[in-house]
């Protein structure tokens, strides 16, 4: 039974890996607490939910298009809203309100031609794996490997690319980076659609797995956030194993007490790291001239 949980931890943390490392990756880059990463997440999987049902396009071909279509959104919120408030000088309290209000209407609009109630994607039973005495469906599987496959991917191009070197030296000093002529714009636009696609491919396995209502993607981006965290400001592949961590406790904590404590463990979790380690667990101390 143990094993049980445990599979079930590490399918979900996938989950919470892959928006993780997207929020890590829009948050480093831009400084902005991106409440719309759940309305991303929403919007990706009602797409997905109506290419198959409604206009019966092929399964594949849906997840992909409502990822890409989900990404331009993202981007376009970046240019209507964000862009503007970053030329206005605003302070990190307008982009955060801002945000919330987006993903609040992006819910209400979803909620109003589609309902409040949840939705099915895939039908009939899911294929299933004996491991041990535990079972694995093939879309826990096919979560994790995906999970997998895009953790190297972006462990490979964040070190080894032009870009993705850029990334981190602009996640590191947007200043120092912008005053030695790094095209911030290219790049904070591929951050955002970057970040934008992994959650929709992360909210469209998630609906594939359990089905969807238009609030699901706000448990998941507090999960993305606590992972962001815990896993060191700043950072951006921490954030994709925190993410399998805090998965597996939760996972862990249904076994051992009840559904109803687990986002409470993930935030005293969150707390306990604050109190304790600041700058994460995955991070070392900087030196005062690097906070400066």
């Amino acid at each position: 039974m143990l094993l049980q949980f445990i599979i079930n931890g590490v399918a979900y943390g996938s989950i919470i890996g892959m928006c993780a490392i997207g929020l890590a990756l829009i948050y480093n880059t831009t400084k902005i607490f991106h409440f719309a990463h759940a309305g991303i997440f929403t919007i990706s999987v009602y797409t997905f939910y109506f290419l198959i049902s409604k206009l019966q396009i092929s399964l594949i071909l849906s997840f992909f298009i409502s990822s890409l279509f989900s990404s331009f959104i993202a981007l376009l919120i970046d240019k209507l809203f964000y862009i503007p408030i970053l030329n206005r000088k605003a302070t990190s309290t307008a982009y955060t309100i801002t945000s919330l209000a987006i993903y609040i209407t992006i819910v209400n609009i979803i909620s109003i031609f589609f309902g409040n109630e949840t939705k099915i994607l895939k039908q009939g039973i899911d294929k299933t794996y004996e491991i041990g005495s535990a079972i694995i469906t093939k879309t826990q599987l096919l979560e994790i490997i995906t999970y997998l496959l895009f953790f190297l991917f972006l462990f490979l191009f964040l070190s080894y690319t032009k870009t993705g070197r850029l990334l981190r030296a602009v996640s590191s000093n947007y200043k120092l980076s912008k005053a030695l002529g790094v095209d911030i714009k290219k790049i904070r636009t591929i951050a955002f659609f970057l970040g934008s696609f992994l959650a929709a491919i992360a909210a469209n396995l998630n609906g594939l797995d359990i089905g969807t209502d238009p609030h699901s993607g706000m448990p998941i981006f507090l999960n993305s956030a606590v992972a962001m965290i815990v896993g060191g400001i700043g950072q951006f592949i921490p954030a994709a194993i925190s993410g399998i961590i805090i998965g597996i406790i939760q996972s862990l904590v249904v076994y051992k007490f009840s559904a109803k404590w687990q986002m409470a463990t993930t935030f005293v979790i969150l707390l306990i790291i604050l109190l304790f380690r600041p700058q994460g667990i995955f991070s070392s101390q900087k030196r005062i001239e690097e906070k400066i």
